[in-house]
């Protein structure tokens, strides 16, 4: 999800402002060329931790939790962008188990 938002024109400034305006083009290359692991690859663990929620259940929860009295609303989403139908079920899934309770 973020290495499509990174792809979108509108949203460069964004990562710009974030410092990762040297990887938008590998980025956009990965994502009109390759599969969603050679995408993953491009935006990395740096930028995953910077514009989104990732790892366990419990790591997730922590990190969503900053959000409490400051935002009215969690939107959660699972990747969709050159996945599956069975990988988006899991995503889908997992996203139930960690914040469904």
């Amino acid at each position: 999800t973020v290495g499509f938002y990174a792809t979108v024109r509108t949203y460069e400034e964004l990562f710009v402002e974030h410092g990762f305006a040297d990887r938008l083009g590998p980025i956009r290359n990965a994502f009109l060329t390759g599969g969603a692991d050679r995408l993953a690859d491009a935006v990395g663990e740096d930028m995953t931790a910077v514009f989104a929620a990732a790892g366990t259940p419990d790591e997730v929860r922590k990190r969503a939790s900053v959000y409490v009295g400051r935002a009215d609303r969690l939107w959660v989403t699972p990747p969709h962008h050159l996945q599956s139908a069975a990988d988006s079920g899991r995503w889908q899934r997992g996203i139930l188990d960690t914040f469904g309770r």
